[in-house]
């Protein structure tokens, strides 16, 4: 029947122990509490690695570290041979989409089997460019709004020193020294 557009968001590091849709009472999410309330949101989910590559190439192509023919650690790419989930959703039918501000996602073998890429450069370890990678896949929605989409977001903001804009400060009495 019908073909659901399906939108992977990685924040790289976020514990879900920090977000409201999974129960932090305290926790000031609203815009990904409502994404999870109205999306599919899953309980149990696990990753492959602390290494963002192997973490990664394991989510692209579903083979774990151990199984990478590229290498592990800093090196971990996605096995260029493995079937892989853009080129799935692609085969199917989707416009496939990578928007990122990891500068791991910049290595080939992660963008490169997507149709369209947004891979921002900025600072690494940045919160400035989070806008710009949500505006990007969002014009992507709009763009192929009568198509199926796959979307992999890849946030990279919550890697220390965490420098949020001064409007996530204010209702916290905040000094930017802190």
């Amino acid at each position: 029947g019908d073909a659901y557009n399906v939108a992977i968001i990685l924040v790289d590091t976020l514990r879900p122990d920090h977000l409201g849709s999974y129960g932090h009472a305290g926790a000031i999410t609203p815009h990904m509490d409502a994404l999870a309330a109205a999306g599919l949101r899953f309980e149990n989910a696990y990753s492959a690695s602390t290494f963002t590559g192997e973490a990664v190439s394991a989510l692209f192509t579903g083979r774990p570290p151990a199984m990478n023919t590229t290498g592990l650690g800093w090196t971990a790419r996605p096995t260029p041979q493995a079937e892989n989930l853009p080129k799935r959703f692609e085969a199917a039918g989707y416009k496939t989409g990578i928007f990122s501000t990891s500068f791991v996602m910049r290595f080939r073998g992660f963008y490169d089997s997507f149709q369209e890429a947004e891979l921002f450069p900025g600072q690494a370890n940045s919160t400035a460019l989070d806008g710009d990678l949500t505006t990007a896949a969002l014009a992507f929605a709009r763009r192929h709004r009568d198509e199926p989409t796959f979307q992999y977001l890849h946030y990279y903001a919550p890697h220390a020193p965490y420098n949020p804009p001064e409007s996530v400060l204010e209702p916290f009495s905040l000094d930017r020294d802190i």
